[in-house]
C-alpha cells in the first residue's frame, strides 16, 4: 500500500521544517563550543603570561654578583621603571584599551651549573693582591659536571660575559676569559677585581686560599628585560594582518645603560602571548592603601602620565601621588630613621625596590582570535571577548635591605 502525492507532500514539508530546526540548533551548538574553546584559549593564554610574569618578576633585584654593594647603574635607565600609557599601532582594539605600559627591571641570573675550582688558590702574591685579595690576573680552572656544561658556559660567557662567586669568601668576579677544556673552563680575571661594585669592599680576602674543590657559583650579570605590547604578523599567509602580543625584550645592562632606546634591538625576543590588548602595572609602597601607575585601580587611565618620571615625582619636593611623595610622607611602613639614612626616594636610592617591600600589580588583558556575534548584545554585530587577569605580589627580593641599620 502507498502513499500519495499529497501525503508525500506533506511529510516532506515537515521533514523540512524539522531539518531546519536541527540545522539551527547544530548552528547553535556549534557557536557555543567555538566561542566556549576560543574563551579557555584566551584564558590559558592569559594564565601562561602571568606565571611568566610571576617567575621573572621574583627575579627582579636579584644580585649575587654585588653582595656587600650595589652594581653602577646608570640613571637614563633605572633598575626598575615603569613607562605608562604608551599607545600601540595597528590593532583595532576600543580606544581605551589602545594604552599600554612598559616594564623594565634589572637581575643577576645564577645559572644551575654544578662548579667547583679545580686550581688552588694560594694566598700568594702570584695570585694575590697586596689586600689579601685576588689579583686582577688570577687565572685558575673551574670544574663542572661535563662537558656539556663547560661548553654552555662557554657559549654564555663569549656571548654575554660571566661572573664568578666564590663560596668561600662570598665575593663575586667579573671574568676576563672562560676558555672551554673538555669539563672545564680555563678563567682569567677581569681588570676590575670586583663586580662592577661600589664602596669599601673591592675584592674577596682569602687568608687561608682556596683548595681545590671549593664551590663557585656562575653568574650571568646585569640582565635588562622589558615586557611589553607590539604587534607582529603571526600568520605567514597573510602578512598585513598584525596581532597584538605581549613580548619579553631582554639586552646586557653593560651594553645598554646609558642608551634612550635601549631595548630598540635585543639581545633576545620573544612573543609571551598573542591577542594581548592590555598590559598594565601598578605599585603600592604602602601594602596596598594607595597604587601609583597610568591606569588606576578602577580601570580607568590617566593620559597624561607617560613617563617613569610622572610616576616617581620629585626627588626632593614631594608631589601628591607619586611613589617619592609616599615614601617621604611617612606612610610607608619602613621605620622613620631608616628611611632618612636612605633619603628615601627613587633617584638617591636606585633600588629602591630592594630596600622596601613593594607590591606589584599586573593586569593583562587578552581577546578571543575572533570576532563574533555571540560575544556581544548589539544585535547581528561581531566583537572580540575579552579576559583580564590579575597579579598582586611582592617581589622575593623586595624588602631584603643589603645593610643593617642602627635606630
Amino acid at each position: 500500500m502507498g502513499f500519495s502525492l499529497v501525503e508525500m507532500l506533506v511529510a516532506l514539508v515537515f521533514t523540512s521544517i524539522l531539518m531546519a530546526g536541527m540545522a539551527n540548533v547544530f548552528r547553535s551548538s556549534m557557536g557555543v563550543f567555538v566561542s566556549s574553546s576560543e574563551t579557555i584559549s584566551s584564558g590559558r593564554r592569559n594564565r601562561m603570561a602571568m606565571d611568566l610574569l610571576f617567575d621573572d618578576l621574583n627575579l627582579a633585584s636579584t644580585l649575587p654578583s654585588t653582595l656587600f654593594s650595589y652594581p653602577g647603574v646608570d640613571a637614563t635607565n633605572p633598575p626598575f621603571r615603569i613607562t605608562p600609557n604608551q599607545a600601540y599601532a595597528g590593532t583595532d582594539v576600543p580606544t581605551a584599551q589602545a594604552y599600554t605600559d612598559l616594564l623594565d627591571f634589572y637581575y643577576d641570573d645564577l645559572l644551575p651549573y654544578d662548579a667547583t675550582v679545580g686550581t688552588t688558590l694560594l694566598n700568594t702574591s702570584q695570585q694575590v693582591s697586596a689586600g689579601s685579595e685576588l689579583g686582577a690576573n688570577a687565572s685558575f680552572t673551574i670544574n663542572l659536571r661535563d662537558a656539556n656544561q663547560a661548553s654552555a658556559a662557554a657559549t654564555l660567557f663569549s656571548t654575554y660575559g660571566l661572573s664568578v662567586l666564590f663560596r668561600s669568601s662570598g665575593y663575586a668576579y667579573t671574568l676576563a676569559t672562560a676558555t672551554q677544556s673538555g669539563s672545564s673552563l680555563s678563567a682569567t680575571l677581569s681588570t676590575t677585581s670586583n663586580f662592577t661594585g661600589t664602596g669599601a669592599a673591592t675584592g674577596a680576602t682569602f687568608t687561608t686560599g682556596a683548595p681545590i674543590g671549593t664551590g663557585v657559583v656562575l653568574i650571568r650579570p646585569g640582565r635588562y628585560v622589558r615586557y611589553s605590547i607590539r604587534t607582529t604578523a603571526l600568520d605567514p599567509s597573510a602578512p598585513s594582518a598584525l596581532t597584538p602580543c605581549l613580548f619579553r625584550d631582554e639586552v646586557t645592562y653593560g651594553n645598554v645603560s646609558s642608551s634612550a632606546t635601549p631595548f630598540a634591538t635585543p639581545d633576545d625576543s620573544v612573543v609571551v602571548a598573542e591577542n594581548v590588548t592590555g598590559f598594565s602595572v601598578l605599585l603600592s609602597v604602602d601594602g596596598g592603601k594607595n597604587w601609583t601607575g597610568g591606569k588606576k585601580v578602577d580601570g580607568s587611565l590617566d593620559t597624561s602620565l607617560t613617563t617613569w618620571a610622572s610616576l616617581t615625582g620629585a626627588a626632593v619636593t614631594p608631589a601628591s601621588g607619586t611613589l617619592n611623595w609616599y615614601f617621604q610622607s611617612g606612610t610607608v611602613p619602613v621605620p622613620k630613621p631608616y628611611r632618612d639614612a636612605l633619603t628615601a626616594n627613587t633617584t638617591s636610592t636606585p633600588f629602591w625596590f630592594r630596600e622596601f617591600p613593594v607590591l606589584v600589580r599586573l593586569d593583562v588583558t587578552t581577546r578571543t582570535l575572533t570576532k563574533r556575534t555571540e560575544y556581544t548584545k548589539v544585535a547581528a554585530t561581531a566583537d572580540y571577548k575579552t579576559k583580564t587577569q590579575s597579579l598582586i605580589l611582592v617581589p622575593r627580593h623586595s624588602g631584603l635591605a643589603y645593610q643593617p641599620v642602627s635606630y
